[in-house]
């Protein structure tokens, strides 16, 4: 008989070979009729399910009917298998090969059946639990698939981790939108075809400062807005987030440029509020602050440096070497060098093995320089570990024989150059040929 993986293969009683499948493979097989049914041995046909243990029932049956267990004793090895309790786990095998010998089965499949025991650990349900989750698995599954808005809105309303939140933005990209004041909300609500965030997500924009908005709201313009809400409730700090968060672009003008229409805003609800100044960090509207704006104040932030158009055009005119493609997973190319989107379009590169350099435009997050001789060939080494975003997710990259670390102001916009490889603390990493600071 061929080795078996422990406890994952499936053996037939008629050539006692190891079917190369999982024990859950196999079962499905069965059931839509792929492979016919085979027993390990024939007494397996009274307590499994389609010659699989399933049910934390068929164990105990299979333990009393044919291991020489009373049914409390079953219970208790059930227990421990479910605990993996080993010492006990191994005493019931003992007992196992000791009962089942006179039956005629052999020292193969005993070891196999033991085996299918203990993998039986990592999954062990009973009967009526197995029945609920099916049927909620179930119920879930149809709504996720034919309900997606709703579904999603649900989950993202009774998410309040903030890196789940995010989890759930890498999964959803740009079907969530940013909250709009035009028509403030407290929670995740479908708008047409896209689901807006609640006014919640938005940093620095408190409580009491929600509650207004949502009272008074919704709002037809700025002057509506001025005029009724309470201004000591939602004074020009919260407005600041607000606009940052890019929930006041629907009280724009949409015919002028973004940049002006944001200042032409700021303009109007100074004068007509009569209140002090913006700060000054608010009256840089380039592509660059606008983004990093949005991206330091919103919780729900999706977006990624080279998915705006904006960000686009500003480092193709700046960096005439960078050549803008139109395509939407490679929207640049620098010489031959093919200049990726983001590292989900990297992700993918790597598992599909891509082993050719490819280039980023990429977020400065930090950097530190390591020496030190390796284990492996006893060779003295140095390098740079720099983290690097793309906007939206952050990946460790590595930069061999360098010396220094890089001193960049943190979000310093960078090209980097490389080769994909997997990573140690992040899903991927870039091997780094070639860096340097855009300015």
């Amino acid at each position: 008989m061929a080795n078996a993986e422990r406890g994952r293969r499936i053996v037939s009683v008629e050539k006692y070979e190891a079917l190369n499948t999982t024990a859950a493979q196999y079962y499905m097989d069965v059931r839509n009729n792929i492979q016919p049914l085979r027993y390990l041995h024939p007494d397996l046909a009274t307590c499994t399910s389609n010659g699989v243990f399933v049910y934390q029932e068929e164990v105990m049956k299979f333990l009393v009917d044919y291991g020489g267990y009373s049914l409390e004793e079953s219970d208790r090895i059930r227990g421990a298998i479910a605990k993996k309790k080993q010492e006990v786990m191994m005493e019931a095998f003992d007992k196992i090969r000791k009962n089942t010998t006179p039956r005629g089965w052999t020292v193969e499949q005993q070891q196999v059946v033991c085996d299918m025991v203990q993998a039986f650990a990592r999954y062990s349900f009973n009967r009526s639990h197995s029945r609920c989750y099916g049927e909620l698995g179930y119920i879930t599954m149809y709504l996720k698939h034919h309900h997606k808005l709703e579904w999603w809105t649900a989950v993202l309303n009774n998410t309040s981790n903030e890196d789940k939140l995010r989890h759930y933005m890498t999964l959803l990209g740009d079907l969530v939108q940013s909250p709009s004041i035009d028509k403030p909300t407290r929670k995740f609500t479908i708008r047409g075809d896209k689901i807006v965030a609640p006014l919640s997500v938005l940093k620095r924009v408190g409580g009491t400062s929600i509650d207004e908005l949502v009272e008074k709201g919704p709002f037809k313009d700025l002057d509506d807005y001025i005029d009724r809400v309470k201004h000591n409730k939602v004074n020009i700090g919260h407005f600041s987030s607000i606009i940052k968060g890019r929930a006041a672009d629907c009280f724009m003008d949409p015919n002028l440029p973004y940049d002006e229409a944001r200042l032409k805003l700021m303009e109007e609800y100074q004068a007509k509020r009569k209140c002090n100044s913006f700060k000054d960090e608010m009256l840089d509207v380039s592509p660059m602050s606008v983004f990093l704006m949005e991206k330091d104040t919103n919780r729900c932030f999706n977006k990624t440096i080279l998915n705006d158009p904006e960000l686009v055009k500003t480092i193709t005119t700046i960096n005439t070497d960078f050549i803008a493609t139109g395509r939407k997973g490679v929207p640049m190319i620098f010489r031959r060098t093919p200049i990726l989107a983001n590292l989900a379009v990297a992700q993918g590169l790597l598992e599909n093995k891509h082993d050719s350099t490819i280039g980023m435009i990429m977020l400065f997050e930090g950097s530190t320089s390591r020496s030190g001789v390796s284990k492996k060939s006893g060779k003295p080494f140095t390098m740079v570990k720099t983290m690097l975003s793309d906007g939206f997710t952050t990946v460790e990259c590595v930069m061999w024989d360098s010396k220094k670390a890089f001193g960049w102001p943190h979000n310093s916009l960078v090209f980097v150059r490389g080769q994909l490889k997997e990573g140690w603390n992040t899903p991927i990493s870039i091997t780094i040929s070639d860096i340097e600071r855009i300015t």
